[in-house]
């Protein structure tokens, strides 16, 4: 199967006002992976905040977990901090515990390590929640019994892909010029490729006009880096 975990800009809010945890969030992902592979669909789109990890109901309180280990200020020797197994001993085991474990090294040497204006433990800045979230359904999914294949049980295959659409999402919609532009790019690489010259840079002559008396043409390569 393969699940395209996209990082999309919703609410920061969303995951607050539902309540759900990561374990259940990761749960019902799984069990949607296992009911479409029923129906024999093997591949999917999950669409997940950037900021999903920061709102989790339990981050919250791991943080001031942390902290009260830690303790609120920062140095920068990292040999004063306790280490990463002494932490997680002192974590509460309900829920948090679990939570800081499954997290990747980088995130708990950032809550460790890291602290904000207020004294608070934080996050990597540049935190992927597609990667963990996808990293914690394969682990679901590899625990499950494997799938009834021919009178034998088969471990079915997850591949996770990701796509970070941040960008994507903040960007306006192409212009005419901009669509007509491509459009005659395309062309002339095209043409390009089909006479088999290389070392070509497609290009468009007569920009000042219209669209429809735009020339099509291409300069060498060599001609704009003479050296």
């Amino acid at each position: 199967s393969v699940l395209t975990s996209t990082a999309g800009m919703t609410d920061a809010n969303e995951n607050e006002t539902t309540k759900d945890g990561l374990s259940q969030v990761v749960s019902e992902i799984s069990e949607v992976i296992r009911k479409r592979r029923k129906a024999g669909r093997h591949s999917g789109v999950v669409l997940i905040s950037r900021q999903f990890i920061e709102t989790l109901p339990e981050m919250e309180e791991l943080k001031s977990a942390i902290s009260s280990i830690v303790g609120p200020e920062v140095g920068p020797n990292p040999a004063q901090f306790p280490r990463f197994e002494e932490v997680e001993q002192q974590l509460p085991p309900a829920n948090i515990r679990p939570l800081f474990k499954r997290l990747p090294r980088v995130v708990q040497r950032s809550l460790i390590w890291r602290r904000d204006a207020a004294g608070k433990p934080l996050l990597p800045r540049d935190l992927e929640a597609e990667r963990i979230i996808g990293r914690f359904v394969q682990q679901e999914l590899r625990s499950q019994p494997g799938l009834r294949k021919g009178g034998q049980k088969v471990k079915a295959s997850f591949a996770p892909r990701f796509h970070a659409m941040e960008i994507t999402t903040s960007s306006p919609l192409p212009s005419a010029f901009d669509c007509a532009f491509g459009y005659m790019l395309g062309h002339t690489a095209a043409m390009l490729v089909r006479e088999q010259r290389n070392f070509y840079v497609a290009c468009c002559a007569g920009m000042h006009l219209p669209p429809r008396d735009w020339q099509p043409c291409a300069i060498p390569f060599t001609y704009l880096y003479p050296d």
